[in-house]
């Protein structure tokens, strides 16, 4: 193998340069789980053959090829690549502008801060929060996109998640959780079978806790930074991320470590637990969004109903006029859908659903339909 050099890193990947081709090391799905492969990035050969693949691994595990790739050529850099007109435009980005995951709260492609206090039910509510994602339910009256979930979690014994499933009653094929349980690892923030995953599946990555998922001293402007560009690489790819952090000590404190984690998201999200005599009742609110405004919205635990819901607010309660219309409505179409309803008695979106789930059981009822369509009718 004259004129072979591979440049090994410690995260598991690699270059391979080998008579002006470059392999590039990745993870591909396999009936044990993900194993490495080397796939070549300058010819349209794709995979190596197996022989080759064995040999590659074979030389990257010995350790006796190990280079800093800066001493070699990299794929030649095209006129287009350095063409200032191959960037994209501003129009451009602004066709490409990514949908919400969870309107008005989570983008597609972000990364985002959820904090509480230690037992502040911040994995109850994630946890809620990821089975409307992966069914296209609303959550807290926000639409949401169906799309695949995987919770990361070091945190919580099985039998806590099992719990917790039955009384949310969650049980889609679209979430997944990868728990410290299981018989591999749950990965770090920066293994490749994260990138892998990302690429291949757009997913929704629920990160519990983030201290867990990382080795870097979080009081640490300059480590916490490096952290962040892992993540950033991760949404880049096409995950969007949750990440659930502790909140310091501190008298008022939103959240735990260097200002570069805040500086780093893109939404951060606080949840504070209130006094009350029944269900659980939270505050939960937006200290940092990049895209909306910054709000609050007090909601509860209904734990007779398995979910989390907007609470009532005696400062926010539906006027007699819009009762009485959202009645109407409803009294002349039968089993309308909640898109129809909005429509017909003039509610915005996320205001008008969060008027619905407050008179769900008092004025009105619900029912799901096919997907995750809901059908209104007056209670009797």
């Amino acid at each position: 193998m004259t004129g072979l050099v591979i440049d090994k890193r410690t995260n598991g990947n690699a270059k391979a340069y080998f008579k002006g081709r470059v392999w590039e090391r990745e993870f591909v799905d396999g009936e044990e789980g993900p194993f490495p492969f080397w796939r070549c990035h300058s010819s349209n050969e794709g995979f190596s053959s197996r022989k080759f693949h064995e040999l590659l691994e074979k030389l990257y595990e010995s350790g006796k090829f190990n280079r800093e790739i800066r001493r070699f050529p990299r794929l030649d850099i095209t006129k287009e690549d350095a063409s200032f007109y191959a960037i994209p435009t501003i129009s451009e980005i602004d066709r490409s502008t990514s949908r919400w995951l969870i309107e008005d709260m989570i983008q597609e492609g972000t990364i985002n801060l959820l904090t509480a206090p230690p037992g502040g039910f911040k994995t109850w509510l994630s946890t809620w929060m990821g089975g409307c994602v992966s069914t296209g339910a609303d959550c807290l009256g926000h639409e949401t996109v169906r799309t695949k979930v995987l919770y990361l979690d070091r945190e919580n014994p099985p039998s806590v998640i099992r719990e917790r499933r039955k009384i949310l009653n969650l049980s889609s094929e679209r979430f997944r959780v990868w728990g410290h349980w299981w018989k591999h690892n749950p990965p770090d923030i920066d293994d490749p079978r994260l990138m892998h995953l990302a690429r291949r599946h757009r997913l929704f990555i629920i990160i519990d806790s983030f201290v867990r998922f990382h080795s870097a001293d979080e009081n640490s402007a300059k480590q916490m930074a490096k952290v962040l560009r892992r993540l950033r690489d991760l949404a880049d790819a096409g995950a969007t991320i949750l990440l659930l952090h502790h909140q310091a000590k501190t008298q008022g404190s939103q959240y735990r470590g260097s200002t570069d984690i805040l500086a780093g998201v893109d939404a951060a999200f606080e949840l504070r637990r209130e006094k009350s005599k029944d269900d659980p009742t939270f505050s939960l609110r937006c200290f940092k969004h990049r895209l909306i405004e910054e709000t609050t919205m007090k909601i509860r635990l209904n734990l007779r109903k398995g979910r989390f819901e907007v609470a009532d607010d005696s400062s926010d309660a539906i006027s007699s006029t819009v009762i009485a219309k959202i009645k109407e409505v409803i009294s002349s179409h039968r089993r309308i859908t909640q898109r129809d309803l909005l429509r017909m008695a003039d509610l915005p979106k996320t205001k008008g659903r969060k008027i619905l789930q407050r008179g769900e059981g008092v004025h009105w009822h619900s029912k799901r339909g096919k997907g995750s369509t809901l059908h209104y009718g007056l209670k009797d």
